[in-house]
């Protein structure tokens, strides 16, 4: 067997890290790619109407809605809402009630969710809690002396 210089076994070796190094960079690319999370500001419901139209926010949303902020992730199909209405609970369609048990709160939430509704037993305390079931489950959390509705769908 033929031995190669050490300057040739050198050049080789880095060669294949250099190799290995970019294929790393492509598929972290390619997932990254594959898990789009998307989000959004608005000031009225009205400039958010696009999302509404797509299907990522619900059509009974509170006409009067400000301050929207959306995230939604195109793979899961999971969207939160964090939205301010001076309606109080009156825009919450039929088929939606109160509910003390949350089994779909998510264990990832948007880095704008308020700190007050990051755990099960803090969101009670500062939030009425809905289950809506009009175009899919939705949980709407209300604040009881807040100024921002939370709203998650896990599609």
């Amino acid at each position: 067997m033929l031995a190669l210089p050490s300057q040739i076994k050198l050049r080789y070796s880095s060669e294949l890290s250099r190799i290995a190094k970019m294929g790393l960079l492509i598929a972290t690319t390619w997932l990254s790619a594959c898990t789009e999370q998307i989000d959004e500001q608005y000031a009225t419901l009205a400039k958010a109407q696009a999302l509404q139209e797509k299907g990522w926010l619900p059509t009974w949303l509170p006409q009067d809605s400000q301050l929207l902020r959306v995230q939604y992730n195109l793979d899961s199909n999971r969207v939160f809402i964090r939205l301010q209405t001076q309606q109080g609970t009156n825009w919450l369609p039929k088929p939606c009630y109160a509910s003390t048990h949350i089994d779909h709160l998510p264990t990832q939430l948007p880095s704008w969710w308020p700190s007050n509704g990051l755990r099960y037993a803090s969101l009670q305390r500062h939030y009425q809690v809905y289950l809506c079931k009009e175009q899919g489950l939705w949980w709407v959390a209300t604040p009881e002396h807040g100024q921002f509705v939370l709203m998650w769908y896990q599609g």
